[in-house]
């Protein structure tokens, strides 16, 4: 069963995980448009198939606000007991949090919660099926959690689940998501080499104002050289592995793709065919 065979995280380190992410970036990271969103999971899904990864239909649009601060207000959200020793490693929670998981479920306690639109997919409240077995844990605790890595507020876990499923990530026995082996950066897209690229390199952001592990990004310098536009591992710099053409070609085709299906979309809205 694919279901039963998905990692399942850590809480205490989804937890720790938000409150460095929204102390880190949170006043500075902005939710990217539409478009964009959009072609990062198309990315995604190049990457590792899209069978293997998410409904397409999930991710046709950003879930949250583009533009919007999603991690901003997130730490003051987190209190103190959330990181409590007795939530310890062995406090787990399951991967149903994700935008593919599309049945409407019952609220952990108490009333559902209310919603602009009942039919909306993003707005549901985890149920108690969402979660592996946690004993002295308040319950509230880990709808908190559930809501604060949900797709309508941050899309941090699914944006791990990408990762673990494209080979850059794995999930360890304490539910932890940690670097994949010794090769992990071979596993890095098109994306985040651009990224690194133009912004956080050592030799492009020297003082490191982006604010990004130091080891992480002096192995990926070490390890990837653009050549002539396109990307391949330094141990052998004539095998490309990311050709940039393709990838331009590849981004112009999806826009294409989508624009014609908004435009499809507003003709039905506007004159009902």
């Amino acid at each position: 069963d694919k279901k039963a065979a998905e990692p399942i995280l850590n809480v205490k380190f989804l937890a720790n995980l938000l409150k460095y992410i929204s102390d880190t970036w949170g006043h500075v990271f902005k939710e990217p448009s539409h478009s964009d969103h959009s072609w990062r999971w198309e990315v995604f899904r190049g990457q590792v198939g899209s069978s293997t990864l998410l409904d397409t239909e999930a991710f046709s649009k950003n879930p949250r606000k583009p533009g919007s601060y999603s991690y901003e207000t997130i730490k003051f959200c987190l209190e103190d007991k959330v990181f409590a020793p007795n939530m310890g490693f062995t406090r787990q929670i399951s991967p149903q949090l994700s935008a593919q998981n599309d049945t409407k479920v019952e609220p952990i306690s108490g009333p559902a919660a209310p919603s602009k639109n009942q039919d909306d997919k993003t707005s549901k409240i985890p149920s108690r099926t969402a979660f592996a077995q946690v004993e002295n844990v308040q319950t509230e605790d880990l709808a908190l959690i559930a809501h604060l890595v949900s797709p309508e507020k941050s899309g941090l876990y699914d944006e791990l689940m990408a990762l673990v499923r494209s080979g850059l990530l794995k999930v360890d026995n304490k539910g932890v998501a940690v670097l994949n082996g010794d090769d992990w950066y071979t596993k890095l897209d098109v994306l985040l080499l651009n990224d690194m690229f133009y912004q956080w390199s050592p030799s492009v952001d020297i003082g490191n104002k982006f604010c990004m592990n130091e080891r992480v990004r002096r192995i990926l310098q070490a390890k990837w050289e653009r050549v002539d536009g396109d990307w391949a591992l330094t141990d052998d710099p004539f095998d490309i592995v990311h050709h940039e053409e393709e990838y331009q070609e590849w981004r112009r085709s999806f826009e294409n793709t989508n624009q014609a299906q908004e435009d499809y979309i507003e003709g039905i809205g506007k004159f009902g065919f």
